[in-house]
Order: C-alpha cells, then structure tokens, then sequence
C-alpha cells in the first residue's frame, strides 16, 4: 500500500482499535520519516525498537562491569551471572 493506511484498518490487541491521539502519532511519523508504504513504517518501527533494546543491553552491560566486574555478554542467562 503506498499510502498510510486508514485508522479503521489499524488494530489493538490491547483495546481492539488504536485511538485517535494514537493514529495522529503515526500520521506524524509517517510523514517526518517519509515512509512510502507500510513496509517502511514497518521497518522503522523494528529500527526504534532494536535501538532502544540495544541502549537498554550497553546501560546493563555497564553496570554489571562496573559493579561486579562481569561482563552478562558472556552467559547465557542472568541467573547463570550468579
């Protein structure tokens, strides 16, 4: 689809429709972004998502350094850090 799909077609698992403040959201970022389609919101919104995680995984992995001189890169799972 080339252009931003209408408010009705998106859907909420958690409330079954998103809102209209929601969808003003997503016609704002359609357009500062330029998305073409829906496969480029689409990736850009997996783009935001791995970013922020990737963030959230650096702020961790400093912490546990600096803390307990462990690096959780290193184990599989945080209950094996113990």
């Amino acid at each position: 689809k080339i252009e931003l799909p209408f408010i009705h077609e998106f859907y909420s698992t958690l409330k079954d429709k998103i809102s209209p403040d929601d969808y003003k959201h997503v016609q704002k970022v359609w357009k500062k972004f330029g998305c073409k389609n829906l496969g480029k919101y689409y990736d850009l919104y997996l783009k935001t998502d791995v970013l922020s995680l990737a963030d959230v995984w650096t702020e961790f992995q400093k912490m546990f350094m600096e803390y307990y001189e462990l690096d959780p890169s290193h184990y599989v799972s945080t209950s094996s850090l113990s």
